[in-house]
């Protein structure tokens, strides 16, 4: 499926000849995603992602600790009612994160084991360009904290 170029309204087969709504407003396709996206993918507000969070484990299947901690945190999202996509593939980082931000989901918790060491998750969002490091203590909280705005 070829997507260059092309919106996802458009994929969809939405068509809006002339870009404005009855009032004569600009119309930015149903689902917004003209204007919620970049370069890299969707962009989903959160309100209507088909996953508020990704974890993304380094090593997943070459660590226990990653693989522990990983489970572990998807066990706690899932109870906690947040949507969430543990990316437990045997890939590269850097397709994990490709493949994330393409999906255009919000939230990104990488768990590694530099971070487990020091006590810390590596949070994104999908927006921001650089990652932050959060305690380990209460990502389900923090990621929360996120949702309600």
């Amino acid at each position: 499926l070829m997507l260059e170029n092309r919106s996802f309204d458009h994929m969809l087969g939405f068509l809006y000849p002339n870009k404005t709504g009855p009032n004569g407003q600009p119309f930015e396709g149903l689902l917004g995603t003209e204007t919620n996206n970049d370069a890299n993918g969707i962009i989903w507000p959160d309100a209507i992602a088909p996953f508020h969070v990704v974890l993304v484990p380094i090593n997943y299947q070459k660590s226990a600790r990653v693989t522990e901690a990983a489970d572990r945190l998807y066990e706690q999202f899932n109870a906690a009612g947040i949507d969430v996509l543990l990316d437990d593939r045997d890939a590269r980082p850097g397709v994990k994160f490709a493949d994330a931000e393409l999906i255009g989901i919000p939230h990104r918790i990488v768990i590694g084991e530099r971070g487990l060491n020091a006590g810390n998750l590596e949070y994104r969002h999908r927006r921001e360009t650089e990652s932050t490091d959060i305690p380990m203590t209460d990502p389900v909280g923090f990621i929360r904290q996120k949702l309600s705005g």
